[in-house]
């Protein structure tokens, strides 16, 4: 290393306790920051394109009667583009969703060739699925809100008597002709 490397160094090491790496990184930046950005949205438009095909797919070309009730919700894929985790939600209890990924890990050969059919790139996302139960998740949080939160009181004929005043035009209206 360097001496004023060396100095830099043990420089921060004493005073920050951060090493050369981190220096580097805040100090200088990545030498190639515009091909991370590059590569970032190459991933993101991949991913996209790989939700969608696999969605599809899964719709309209899988004839397993184990996969029902899917929800392709996204994908997740890796920055050298190898490998795609596909993000799924299956309505239903485990014993459902066991065997619709089941049945998704059988078909996805058949998955990966029409991936590989409209990515045009030298290797194919090798697909992992993933179950995702956000959406299960979302909906007992909001079954728990509603039992614990208080049910709102409202008057009817409240909001009847808001909504006539609402509708019915007041003499200060320009277009209230009162005949």
């Amino acid at each position: 290393m360097p001496p004023t490397m060396r100095f830099v160094a043990e420089t921060l090491r004493s005073s920050e306790n951060l090493n050369l790496r981190t220096y580097f990184r805040v100090c200088v930046g990545s030498p190639f920051r515009n091909l991370n950005s590059m590569s970032t949205r190459r991933t993101a438009r991949v991913a996209s394109m790989i939700r969608e095909v696999v969605s599809t797919a899964i719709l309209f070309e899988l004839r397993d009667p184990r996969i029902r009730n899917v929800t392709v919700l996204g994908a997740d894929v890796s920055p050298d583009l190898r490998y795609a985790a596909v993000r799924i939600s299956v309505m239903g209890d485990e014993k459902t969703a066991a065997l619709t990924m089941h049945g998704l890990t059988s078909a996805k050969g058949y998955l990966q060739s029409k991936v590989a059919e409209y990515i045009k790139s030298r290797y194919t996302p090798e697909l992992r699925f993933v179950l995702d139960d956000t959406i299960l998740k979302s909906v007992q949080t909001s079954a728990i809100l509603r039992d614990v939160l208080p049910a709102e009181d409202t008057d009817d004929d409240e909001i009847e008597d808001e909504m006539k005043h609402a509708e019915e035009p007041s003499a200060g209206d320009p277009d209230f002709l009162d005949l």
